[in-house]
């Protein structure tokens, strides 16, 4: 609201920065200094500055909340035709990270930022496909992705403890 009685609109600061992107969906996230450089690092990826990106970060600051449930869909909103591939230790956490993003972009401040659409039919949890022929899967450690394209690898959590 602040934003656009300054005359900016919410849904442009939410195109082009993560941080807005994840305020919009959840207006009490209040992230500190180093998500901010986290979230700067992660747009350098989406503008094709940068091809590959190692964040280090203690258990429970916020990582895996911009780099797992929000920059693939952030991600997926500029680039619908891409392919993401998602792993963590666990299935349990893709399942979870899968869900959290395919809700995302199926969800009205995706859709009023974005022009990305879901593929009917092609929906899951773990796995989901785009209308511009753009794909997402999530997996644990254990399953397989071999055979399955990717234009994005987001490795979180790899091991547990």
């Amino acid at each position: 609201m602040g934003a656009e009685s300054a005359g900016v609109d919410w849904r442009q600061l939410a195109y082009n920065n993560l941080i807005a992107y994840e305020i919009a969906h959840d207006p009490t996230y209040a992230p500190a200094r180093f998500h901010h450089l986290v979230a700067a690092k992660l747009q350098r990826i989406v503008d094709g500055q940068c091809r590959r990106l190692m964040i280090f970060l203690p258990p429970q600051h916020g990582k895996s909340r911009l780099v797992s449930e929000s920059f693939p869909a952030y991600y997926h909103g500029h680039f619908p035709a891409k392919n993401i591939i998602h792993l963590a230790y666990s299935e349990a956490f893709a399942k979870r990270w899968g869900r959290i993003n395919r809700d995302k972009i199926r969800g009205h401040i995706h859709q009023a930022v974005f022009d990305t659409q879901l593929k009917p039919g092609q929906e899951e949890m773990t796995r989901y496909a785009t209308t511009a022929g753009g794909g997402y899967l999530a997996q644990g450690l254990a399953g397989g992705v071999t055979g399955n394209p990717a234009d994005l690898i987001i490795l979180d959590d790899p091991i547990r403890n």
